[in-house]
């Protein structure tokens, strides 16, 4: 029910303690408690990286930059995949119509070939998903800056 602890000389209230919580308003305290933490430890994050929205931008677009390169790189290295299996595929085809058996060597390398491509697609697929991230996060983290103050609707990473 709660209660108020009095002095007891001169009767003065000198601490109130309050009422038991029900288990949903306990839940509902401790989920309160949680988001504020997260809050506050993403604008601590926030505000040691950056001083202002612009050095969020130039984050932003030295990261994007970066990410960018990568992503031709394994583009690059993609077509160069392509075009080696090409080449194997148009070997293999006139030994066939030479009637040449194909070496379990050459048909391993048209597999390893297989192989970079398959890695060199995912590794593409990877990154792309990782700067769609990257670009969320930084707007996070703009709203953050923006914010200055912990409310429990900030939602943090």
């Amino acid at each position: 029910q709660g209660y108020e602890v009095l002095d007891g000389d001169s009767m003065h209230v000198i601490r109130i303690v309050e009422p038991q919580l029900s288990e949903e308003e306990y839940a509902a305290k401790l989920q309160r408690e949680r988001e504020e933490a997260e809050c506050q430890r993403a604008l601590r994050r926030v505000t040691t990286l950056y001083q202002s929205m612009e050095d969020i931008d130039q984050a932003e677009t030295q990261m994007l930059k970066s990410m960018d390169s990568r992503i031709s790189n394994a583009q690059a290295n993609l077509a160069l995949a392509e075009n080696q299996k090409l080449e194997l595929e148009k070997e293999a085809a006139n030994k066939d119509r030479a009637g040449e058996l194909l070496e379990s060597a050459f048909i391993n390398n048209i597999a390893r070939v297989d192989l970079q491509i398959n890695t060199q697609r995912n590794e593409i697929n990877k990154r792309n998903k990782d700067k769609r991230q990257a670009k969320l996060d930084f707007e996070e983290d703009r709203r953050v800056f923006k914010k200055r103050h912990c409310v429990t609707e900030v939602a943090t990473r």
